[in-house]
């Protein structure tokens, strides 16, 4: 019976201190823009932050250290057991930044007779205090639980008998401290999570939340309530665990990369402002959107709506009718509005899209998001993309084979992470405000978050990415143009791709050499394998030259670059 009051006690004390850490706060914090006022003013309010916490069962909330002596012991589904005689010290803690911090201990008495005491010894801002009775005080009861006030930072408990007692001990069911902190913490510069020096308002753990304009990496376990991203980077290492209930990515100016592990409990959500209404622009995600993920203040429709307000138009492309018409014209296609009640995907992980505003919507930041059930076991870590495409018709034809791919990650996408496929013509195509630009895969270019672009196939295949974001000096494309009102397509692209023995100008291919002749400067040659590797490189002149090229047999892809001249070449290497 006193066992199952214990236990009783516990929950409702714990009970006590969630609703008290969560108190809802009713700030507004979508705006990147104003973090910095909002974190100093009276929006950021001050909750409780439990930052120490030990219940002896194994929680992942219990990061009190503690040690044990004379017979002190852990008991299954009960807690800490103290025999007399026994000591158990908990791990001191820096009161840096704290301002009010108190502790409390819940324990039980088991067969104590007069004369059995628990002991503390502490210290806090008070100084050392030895010998205080925490058992019993006053009026004995078989479960106590005591507040120790005025910022405690070392805790030790000792147990003592006047008598031969050899039955008596104490249980310690759990202990915790805790303070009084802002809510929101914004981290600005670069360093790791656990540097405060970054921090307005200390590292945000448990149920605070995190604002972050920085540079900032996890490399151990990390576990906060909210967590958002805006013009800046979140790395999480090979030994870094991110865990967060909700995720919130503002912009495409950021980048957040997965080595080790990201676990989101409820849901993603992406803020996206178009930057016209009533204009198409491309648009991809790095998760699937169901149509309940969209922002719940505007509406989907479709080309048999006439009307104005807060409406979002989708446009998808169909390669296929492209390729069975020969046509570069009327292959956009508006999203039909489903016609059930269940919940579909509108866009998805990987694929490319026409968005529009209405033109009279009274907010041009929408929101798009994922709960937990569906998100990627991949986000944020090296993937692939279907390249869906009808094997039908001539496949070298210039209406062939034109997909519309999005960006899968929530990072800038590099074309140098792209795998080289025969199946592509070793391009992607950007559209720029006007045409559509091809850029080499392998060059130092870089897709932005959310960006679609298009790629020629000549057979169903997939786009695969490799590795993680390099340190190197990228070359970041902008992909936010609005679409023309007459919703232009690809057309067949002239670009410097060469098959063996094939001139393309000023430089070419003979066997396994390549000639250069009369490049407008000095300039470079890089040659990338199918994985996307450089396995070689060469600093060559204006003047002509010959490059005999000793390579193992296979495809690769040969770059020059030589100022304003550039050429590429896909080629098969034999010995």
């Amino acid at each position: 019976m006193k066992k199952k009051h214990l236990r009783m006690f516990r929950r409702i004390l714990a009970g006590t201190a969630i609703l008290t850490v969560l108190v809802p706060v009713r700030a507004q914090v979508s705006n990147p823009s104003e973090w910095s006022g909002f974190v100093k003013g009276s929006g950021n309010t001050v909750v409780v932050d439990t930052f120490r916490m030990q219940t002896f069962s194994g929680a992942a909330g219990d990061n009190w250290e503690y040690t044990g002596s004379d017979g002190v012991v852990i008991e299954k589904g009960r807690g800490l057991k103290i025999p007399l005689k026994g000591k158990v010290s908990f791990e001191p803690y820096t009161l840096e930044s704290f301002q009010r911090v108190s502790a409390v201990i819940t324990l039980f008495a088991h067969s104590i007779v007069a004369g059995d005491t628990l002991f503390v010894e502490l210290d806090n801002k008070n100084g050392k205090n030895r010998g205080g009775a925490v058992y019993p005080q006053g009026k004995d009861k078989p479960v106590e639980s005591v507040r120790f006030g005025s910022n405690p930072y070392r805790l030790d408990f000792f147990a003592s008998t006047l008598k031969a007692n050899t039955q008596g001990y104490f249980l310690i069911d759990s202990i915790y401290a805790k303070d009084t902190i802002p809510r929101y913490s914004l981290f600005s510069g670069t360093g790791n999570w656990n540097d405060k020096s970054c921090w307005s308002h200390l590292p945000p753990f448990r149920h605070r939340r995190a604002l972050i304009n920085g540079v900032v990496e996890i490399n151990s376990l990390v576990q906060c309530n909210q967590a958002s991203l805006a013009d800046g980077r979140l790395h999480i290492t090979d030994n870094g665990h991110f865990i967060v209930d909700e995720l919130f990515l503002h912009n495409t100016d950021i980048s957040l990369t997965v080595a080790g592990e990201l676990t989101v409990n409820k849901q993603i959500t992406i803020y996206y402002t178009f930057p016209e209404k009533g204009k198409w622009h491309f648009l991809s995600f790095p998760f699937d959107v169901s149509l309940k993920g969209l922002d719940p203040r505007f509406e989907l429709k479709d080309d048999t709506f006439s009307g104005n307000g807060n409406y979002l138009y989708v446009q998808t492309y169909n390669s296929d009718k492209r390729a069975s018409s020969q046509q570069a014209t009327g292959n956009w296609e508006v999203f039909p509005m489903p016609s059930s009640l269940e919940n579909p995907f509108i866009f998805e992980k990987g694929k490319g899209y026409l968005v529009a505003l209405d033109a009279t919507a009274s907010d041009n930041t929408l929101t798009f998001s994922v709960d937990k059930e569906n998100i990627p076991d991949n986000f944020g870590k090296g993937t692939s993309i279907p390249i869906n495409i009808s094997s039908s018709g001539d496949a070298n034809s210039g209406h062939s084979g034109w997909y519309l791919c999005g960006n899968p990650l929530p990072e800038p996408l590099e074309l140098s992470r792209i795998k080289l496929d025969p199946a592509l013509d070793g391009n992607i195509y950007l559209y720029d405000g006007n045409t559509y630009k091809p850029y080499p895969i392998g060059s130092n270019y870089a897709l932005p978050p959310l960006a679609a672009f298009f790629v020629k196939a000549t057979a169903a295949t997939e786009l695969t990415i490799t590795g993680e974001l390099s340190e190197a000096n990228v070359i970041l494309l902008k992909s936010d143009f609005s679409l023309r009102s007459e919703l232009a397509e690809p057309t067949e692209v002239k670009t410097q791709i060469s098959q063996v023995e094939k001139e393309t100008g000023k430089s070419f291919i003979k066997g396994n050499t390549l000639y250069l002749e009369d490049l407008p400067s000095a300039g470079k040659v890089k040659v990338i394998d199918v994985a996307g590797r450089v396995v070689y490189s060469r600093a060559v002149s204006n003047r002509s030259s010959v490059l005999p090229l000793s390579l193992r047999s296979g495809l690769y892809i040969i770059i020059v670059e030589a100022g304003g001249y550039r050429a590429q070449h896909k080629c098969v290497l034999t010995q």
